[in-house]
């Protein structure tokens, strides 16, 4: 244990720093790179299932990999001549619909530095489909904007809609102030004293406290004001939650019980923006743009990809590595005898059949493609 009362991690930094020098040293002595041996040698091949580029490699690839990177290390050390190729996948079409996606927003929102809507405001559930209320009322929450245009938030303005009423403002506030965030942390709750209420920031998350006293249903949004006065978008809006009357006493006749809040209608998610994916990536606002072109992806990714199971200490022979598109002449002239063969074989053959249809791509989009609409077929239309 460390003096200062933390324990110490000398004995981790010293099996790191073992883990690094030794990998230094097997791409300095080039252990991985096997040639093709004689017909005497006994061998052994292992690969991976081809990653997919539209991101980093996570921590569900490095536990799959492991299982390789062990039959590989097992074998060198039985006097095998092991190959370990890798590839990187980036054909199909999430990729394009990512760019496409990302091309919209810029579009929409405006480019480098766009302007995007708060989250959708949902109410705070205990859990799944139980919703949270104490004496203030129905605490909600909401996503600050993914982007701001480099402006800071001013306030939010909450707008509230009782049943089929028009949305009226009912509250605005303040933003915690970047002090305030540090100190909460992701875990620690911050509250901020607001005039009937409060207001919380937790795990990245604007909590606002309020409800008008009433029982009834009401659906909420949010409009975030910027330093220069101007405005986002106002965000999607929120469920229909119902507050019921809290139950009377059966002697009294006062009311005694708790009251009980419910969803009376539950809307989709609050999907993210491609801009807000890519910055939880560590890209900056300055190199986003950069990705509506699908090839940089092809640029940007796989690389990032092999720094990454160097550093796990993949046996990879990386001059046989290769991405799968038509942008390696290698692997495509590869799949093209591939396919030539099978035909030669009649294995397969061509026809027509229903299909999902990207009009906007301009190619059938099959059901891992889609950036939404997974597990969605053909349907058959009657024409009047």
């Amino acid at each position: 244990m460390a003096t200062d009362g933390k324990q110490s991690t000398a004995r981790r930094d010293l099996l790191q720093q073992i883990e690094a020098d030794v990998q230094k040293k097997w791409e300095k002595q080039k252990i991985f790179e096997c040639d093709a041996p004689d017909s005497s040698s006994e061998k052994f091949m292992c690969t991976f299932p081809y990653p997919y580029m539209n991101g980093l490699l996570h921590i569900g690839h490095a536990f799959s990999l492991t299982k390789a990177i062990f039959a590989a290390h097992f074998n060198r050390l039985l006097g095998k001549k092991v190959l370990f190729p890798f590839g990187f996948h980036c054909t199909g079409m999430p990729i394009q619909a990512a760019a496409n996606k990302l091309a919209r927003e810029f579009d929409v929102y405006g480019k480098p530095y766009p302007i995007f809507p708060p989250g959708r405001p949902q109410p705070k559930e205990s859990s799944p489909d139980v919703i949270e209320i104490d004496d203030d009322g129905v605490t909600m929450q909401w996503k600050p904007p993914a982007s701001t245009g480099k402006k800071a938030v001013k306030e939010y303005v909450v707008h509230m809609k009782v049943q089929d009423q028009d949305f009226k403002v009912v509250k605005k506030m303040q933003p915690p102030s970047p002090e305030e965030l540090k100190a909460a942390g992701n875990k620690v709750r911050t509250v901020l004293p607001i005039e009937g209420g409060g207001c919380v920031y937790k795990a990245g998350a604007l909590l606002a406290v309020f409800w008008p006293g009433r029982a009834g249903s009401s659906e909420h949004k949010v409009i975030a004001v910027l330093e220069d006065g101007s405005s986002c978008p106002p965000s999607p809006e929120s469920d229909q939650v119902s507050v019921d009357a809290a139950p009377k006493d059966k002697k009294s006749g006062a009311a005694g019980g708790k009251r009980v809040a419910k969803k009376i209608l539950a809307k989709s998610g609050d999907a993210a923006f491609q801009y807000e994916i890519m910055k939880a990536m560590g890209l900056s606002p300055e190199d986003i743009p950069k990705f509506v072109d699908p090839s940089y992806w092809l640029q940007y990714f796989p690389p990032l990809g092999v720094r990454d199971l160097k550093r796990l200490g993949t046996p990879v022979d990386f001059r046989r590595s290769f991405i799968t598109t038509s942008a390696n002449s290698f692997y495509d002239s590869f799949i093209r005898w591939q396919f030539r063969k099978l035909k030669q074989s009649e294995k397969i053959g061509f026809g027509k059949r229903p299909t999902i249809y990207s009009e906007v791509d301009g190619q059938a989009c099959m059901d891992h493609d889609r950036a939404e609409g997974e597990g969605v077929g053909p349907q058959e239309r009657k024409v009047s």
